[in-house]
């Protein structure tokens, strides 16, 4: 089986080109009105993806949920809910640390940690 490489993931969804070197990508390419359907995407293609396309699409949908919360665009929380319990371990964390400040209020990680706490975010790690 063949793995869909980051650049692959770009393209079916229509985001901009990936550099071998790039970071943040998936923060970079965030959408707020596309959470839904970036989640959709993971769901069908997760077994596929890269280990780097999982890190990425991980960031990229939790980065466009954060803008969304934010901006109070609506969106299927259930289904972040799901996609949350079988992200990329390794970015998982790191967003379940992330805590508010003057700048940046981190909504959808306190939502991550609420599920966390409440044993609704039943992860393997």
């Amino acid at each position: 089986m063949t793995s869909l490489e980051l650049a692959g993931a770009a393209r079916d969804l229509s985001l901009g080109a990936v550099a071998d070197d790039a970071q943040d990508w998936g923060i970079e390419m965030a959408d707020p009105a596309r959470v839904d359907e970036f989640i959709s995407y993971c769901s069908k293609h997760w077994a596929l993806l890269s280990p780097r396309a999982r890190a990425e699409l991980t960031d990229l949908v939790l980065q466009s949920a954060e803008e969304a919360m934010e901006a109070r665009t609506p969106f299927n929380l259930e289904g972040l809910r799901r996609f949350a319990t079988t992200a990329d371990p390794d970015r998982l964390r790191y967003w379940l640390g992330l805590q508010p400040a003057d700048a940046d209020p981190w909504l959808v990680s306190a939502q991550l940690r609420n599920w966390a706490e409440a044993n609704d975010l039943q992860t393997p790690y």
